[in-house]
Order: structure tokens, then sequence, then C-alpha cells
């Protein structure tokens, strides 16, 4: 492959990957989120 499409190619990858970061940072802090409150629910419907 020539050096340019090696560059473009890596530049591709490059955005895609910074995509999927941001996916997967906004999937865990939903999923803290929820977690949160599962455990809010548990400690008001279900007191010791």
């Amino acid at each position: 492959m020539p050096a340019a499409a090696l560059a473009e190619e890596n530049a591709r990858l490059r955005a895609r990957l910074a995509e999927t970061e941001a996916a997967l940072a906004d999937a865990q802090e939903a999923q803290r989120r929820l977690e949160s409150i599962v455990s809010e629910l548990r400690r008001v419907t279900c007191p010791p």
C-alpha cells in the first residue's frame, strides 16, 4: 500500500477508535447511574 493510503487508513481507524472509546465511556457512565438507582431502590424498598 502506498504511504498516503496507509496514512488515510490510519486516520480513519483512529477516528473510529475515538468514537468507540466515547461510546464506551457513555455506556460505563450509564451503567454506574443505573447501579446507583438500583442500589437506592433496594435501600428504600428493602430496609435492613
